[in-house]
């Protein structure tokens, strides 16, 4: 699809570089960070409010999840609204953004695993070269969801789900829009709500389904109420910015409440997987989906400081993600030759440490890797918008 439209960055709202969000990403993947090194660096008990702290880090994949909604929910929007959307064109830039780099550090697993490096984390005890291989081509098709993977602790799950979802919500956002633009919004309400009844049936008394699996669907609630709020900000945007102070302070007022509940809930056996998925998720969803929200439509987006940090951490976030687990004993182990780790300062000051190896290695991986794809992906998509007559100011990501 393609129609002659011609664009310019102040027309769409998610052309736009939001300060905001580069703190919120930066938040996101230093509670993801926290929890790994944490988890694979110390023994820290099961129980007790270390545990409890620590634990609350998992919430920085939900955030992503919301986000990734957010953003790439609301650039299919806004471009099938304005007739310049075009399948070719984002296959091509979310496969040139996101295969390159992961490809790369399935590689550097494989690479290790060779090497004699026999990290738990890396690769689970007790899986050989034909096992890891095997695991390599599911994660290779994005299909780490369906298996239990045996690579990298495990993490890379949500990739296989934001893949997914980058190639069916173009399809329905496409298909639904053409139909009628205001059915977009019936569409993502039935669909979370009737999920959510379906998971909660199929989950009530049964353990098993404590397990994995859930987590695809679950997952996809997340996404889906990013993609929610992005079609709320587009379609009220006037309405919102000209809101009083006090009633976009709803806004954050919502998520911090919301988060508070999430820190008391504990486990995952029934009854408590049921509060889960009818209550938990779907609460810590709409948190995160109003604190985006509130972002965006405040000043709050306006006086983020230091943003040149917050920018460079989002733009690196997802190369910290991919090997920010392979560095983790590495880096406890020289420091812990260093210095003793015994106290909880050592252990802060270890981890900032930490925080700066991720960064260095994968601003080098970025600048080798991420960037030079992002490049090439530049000319093919000018090449294309050239094409078929689309002129449309490259946006934020």
């Amino acid at each position: 699809m393609g129609v002659n439209h011609e664009t310019t960055e102040g027309e769409f709202l998610f052309k736009r570089h939001y300060p905001a969000l580069d703190f919120l990403r930066t938040i996101a993947i230093t509670m993801v960070m926290v929890v790994h090194y944490v988890d694979i660096g110390f023994n820290i008990p099961n129980d007790g409010m270390v545990r409890e702290l620590v634990s609350m880090g998992i919430r920085g994949v939900s955030l992503f999840f919301v986000l990734s909604g957010f953003l790439i929910g609301g650039q299919i929007i806004e471009e099938v609204k304005s007739g310049s959307f075009h399948f070719k064109k984002f296959y091509i830039k979310r496969f040139w953004r996101i295969f390159p780099p992961y490809y790369v550090a399935l590689i550097a697993v494989v690479v290790l695993y060779s090497f004699g490096v026999r990290d738990d984390m890396l690769v689970l005890p007790g899986t050989d070269l034909t096992g890891l291989l095997e695991n390599i081509l599911y994660h290779a098709l994005y299909l780490q969801n369906f298996i239990p993977p045996k690579i990298m602790g495990a993490i890379y799950w949500t990739l296989s789900i934001e893949e997914q979802f980058y190639i069916v919500a173009p399809l329905f956002i496409f298909l639904i829009m053409r139909y009628r633009r205001s059915a977009l919004l019936i569409f993502l309400v039935a669909v979370i709500a009737g999920g959510i009844c379906l998971q909660s049936l199929l989950s009530y008394g049964d353990p098993d389904m404590a397990s994995y699996k859930p987590w695809f669907t679950i997952s996809f609630y997340y996404l889906l109420f990013g993609v929610l709020v992005a079609y709320l900000y587009i379609t009220f945007h006037e309405r919102l910015m000209r809101l009083s102070a006090m009633a976009k302070f709803v806004f954050i007022v919502v998520p911090a409440i919301f988060f508070i509940i999430s820190m008391v809930w504990k486990g995952d056996p029934p009854p408590l997987l049921l509060f889960k998925i009818s209550v938990y998720t779907p609460m810590l969803a709409l948190g995160f989906a109003s604190l985006i929200l509130w972002s965006v439509i405040t000043p709050f987006n306006v006086i983020i400081r230091p943003r040149r940090v917050f920018a460079l951490i989002a733009r690196l976030s997802y190369s910290m993600y991919l090997y920010h687990v392979i560095l983790v004993l590495p880096v406890v182990k020289v420091v812990s030759n260093i210095i003793e780790i015994d106290s909880a300062l050592e252990v802060v000051l270890n981890f900032f440490v930490y925080y700066i190896v991720v960064l260095l290695v994968t601003s080098a991986i970025f600048r080798l890797v991420d960037k030079p794809c992002m490049d090439y992906r530049r000319k093919v998509v000018a090449r294309l918008d050239k094409r078929v007559g689309v002129v449309v100011t490259p946006g934020w990501r």
